[in-house]
């Protein structure tokens, strides 16, 4: 009878003990869960210091780690850069602060609107692709596309923008992009992965994408970009590639004339040629040797189309446009560096070509080449220059795309222009930022000239 009666108990105990063994169980269970969540609290919050270390760095390298894990959340960037600031420890908060508060900074000026659109519509290798750019549209797709042969020289010239603009491979600045609140983009790397691509596409013998029928017109405006890159950091990388590619371009000039359209063609082409002096122009500011011989013949062939022995397939083709004489213009600046023996009817030609945005007037190049000629012949303070930049600002600016425009914001239509339907949307952006910047560009690239820690 004991037995039973024990045996009977047993059950009763464990009914007993089964709650607070189930309790038990589930406190060692809550536990655990609040180590293992303030670990990974604690893990994070340092993860958030680090970054925002890295962040506030003057050392491009832990800047760089910054970029990556803000890039990798796409939309949701902007909300961990706030928690980065947030988790900054003192020494660093207002640093972090300026830089979160410089990011949101509203409204932006034209230039640096067109230079996030370049940004937002740049491919994953660097490049801009002309004929495929509107795969990185959100909502409605931009308009405007080109021939995707110009992929080198609008890279380059895309790239040009942000040299002119101040923004270098070594920039830090990061900008939280309008049309698409949470995404963050950074100019610098930008940069980077433009020259990374220019560089890869270097053939040895110096040359970057001239292979094509107007592959001169390409290679002509990526020297151009190297030779800024290198002349604005002094970045040792840099030097031997740009001046392969100067070394290149001038091997490629027809004797004395100009530059063709391609290697090999035997007709100078006047849109190359000026592209090719700008290189040339560019690569003397930076120190990067060429033979004088070069851009002297380049100028008495521009002048002499520039005059009355003009032919007549020129004549017809730049009737009442002014790019001829503005070449003739900026050649005569580049070779004889002063103001004297220029052609008469030079300056009488820019005065009456003013930038009009109506039909069959809209010519980009023609206003670029404009836009140069007049601010080196009486710039920045002279009349010729201060009426032209006028009319230049009041065409640009009033068709810039805006705000409600959605991805098209900070661009210009390129269906109009001259040129548009060859370099497209990314043509008429990249070239009109860098005529806007006309007045200062040369200051940003070449002032810094010497510093690899040019910011």
């Amino acid at each position: 009878m004991p037995e039973r009666r024990e045996e009977q108990a047993r059950p009763s105990v464990v009914r007993r003990a089964a709650p607070w063994g189930l309790a038990a169980v589930l406190a060692v269970a809550v536990v655990a869960s609040l180590i293992a969540t303030g670990a990974l609290w604690l893990k994070e919050r340092l993860r958030m210091r680090q970054l925002a270390e890295d962040l506030s760095s003057p050392e491009s390298g832990r800047r760089q780690r910054v970029e990556a894990a803000l890039l990798e959340l796409g939309d949701g960037a902007e909300a961990m850069l706030e928690r980065i600031v947030r988790s900054a420890p003192q020494r660093t908060r207002g640093e972090c602060e300026r830089i979160l508060r410089e990011a949101r900074r509203t409204p932006r000026g034209p230039v640096e609107e067109s230079l996030l659109w370049l940004a937002r519509h740049q491919d994953s290798d660097g490049s801009w692709n002309p004929a495929a750019f509107s795969r990185h549209c959100v909502g409605t797709p931009c308009t405007g596309p080109g021939q995707a042969e110009f992929t080198a020289g609008l890279t380059g010239l895309s790239l040009l923008a942000f040299l002119g603009a101040g923004y270098s491979h070594l920039s830090a600045e990061m900008i939280i992009t309008p049309n698409r609140p949470g995404r963050v983009l950074f100019f610098g790397r930008v940069v980077r992965k433009a020259l990374g691509w220019l560089l890869e596409h270097q053939a040895w013998d110096g040359s970057i994408e001239a292979g094509g029928p107007r592959g001169l017109i390409n290679h002509s405006i990526a020297a151009q970009a190297l030779s800024e890159a290198y002349g604005m950091t002094a970045s040792q990388s840099l030097q031997a590639p740009a001046q392969r590619a100067i070394d290149y371009l001038v091997a490629s000039r027809l004797s004395g004339k100009g530059w063709a359209t391609s290697a090999g063609g035997d007709e100078s082409h006047v849109a190359t040629t000026g592209w090719a002096l700008l290189a040339l122009m560019s690569a003397e500011y930076s120190d990067l040797p060429f033979p004088p011989t070069a851009p002297k013949d380049a100028l008495a062939w521009v002048e002499g189309l520039a005059g009355p022995n003009r032919p007549p397939a020129e004549k017809e083709i730049f009737e009442n446009r002014s790019t001829l004489e503005a070449m003739a213009l900026l050649a005569g600046f580049f070779v004889r560096k002063n103001k004297t023996g220029f052609p008469v009817d030079g300056p009488r030609g820019l005065i009456e070509d003013l930038p009009e945005w109506t039909a069959n007037r809209i010519d980009f190049v023609s206003w670029h080449f404009g836009a140069l000629a007049t601010f080196k012949l009486d710039g920045p303070k002279g009349p010729i220059w201060t009426h032209w930049q006028g009319r230049l600002q009041e065409a640009l600016f009033l068709h810039q795309r805006a705000a409600p425009d959605g991805c098209a914001n900070g661009s210009w239509d390129p269906e109009e222009d001259r040129w548009g339907s060859a370099g497209g949307r990314i043509y008429a952006v990249a070239l009109n930022s860098i005529t806007l910047q006309l007045y200062y560009r040369y200051l940003h690239v070449f002032q810094a000239a010497g510093s690899e820690g040019k910011k």
